[in-house]
């Protein structure tokens, strides 16, 4: 599921810039514990997958599309893209967003690990300012705890917790 929700904010993020948005930010939040080596590990995995991804986009995207359907990682987005009918919000076919801005988009998708030892830190969206970030954060109660995740486009959640407090914070990311 994880890396449906990854594949679901590379699709988001190339549908915006496609829209000519991209100098905005956009984010994709992943919390699934309080530990800070396992939101390590977790970020190492995230980042080997979206690398996995760049590579087989940029690698295949030129190929006629019943070859590029093929690579595995190309069906698995086509699949995402179908599941949630992106179609209908883009305004185009698949085709167009894979042969024309996938390839753009996910090479500029940067993973960072927020946690107690870097913090806030690591998403320093204002050295980003003329160009756009793009963010998968990985993180736990740094994430948890007012940090703003500026163009949160995709939240990915595994937590639970016995404290109210925690819960109260952790549910205004769903309004």
């Amino acid at each position: 599921s994880m890396r449906e929700a990854i594949r679901y904010f590379v699709i988001a993020t190339a549908v915006s810039d496609s829209r000519f948005d991209v100098k905005e930010h956009r984010s994709m939040m992943i919390n699934v514990s309080r530990f800070t080596d396992v939101q390590n590990v977790t970020a190492d995995m995230v980042q080997e997958y979206v690398n996995q991804l760049s590579s087989d986009i940029e690698n295949y995207h030129a190929l006629p599309i019943e070859q590029a359907m093929k690579i595995n990682n190309i069906a698995r987005l086509y699949e995402t893209w179908q599941k949630y009918s992106i179609e209908n919000a883009a305004g185009y076919s698949w085709e167009h967003l894979l042969k024309k801005f996938l390839c753009k988009t996910v090479r500029r998708i940067e993973v960072r690990s927020v946690n107690q030892k870097n913090g806030a830190k690591s998403l320093d969206y204002y050295n980003y300012k003329n160009v756009g970030m793009r963010v998968i954060a990985v993180g736990g109660n740094s994430l948890s705890r007012g940090l703003t995740l500026e163009g949160l486009t995709v939240s990915y959640f595994y937590r639970n917790t016995m404290m109210y407090d925690t819960l109260l914070q952790m549910g205004r990311w769903f309004g």
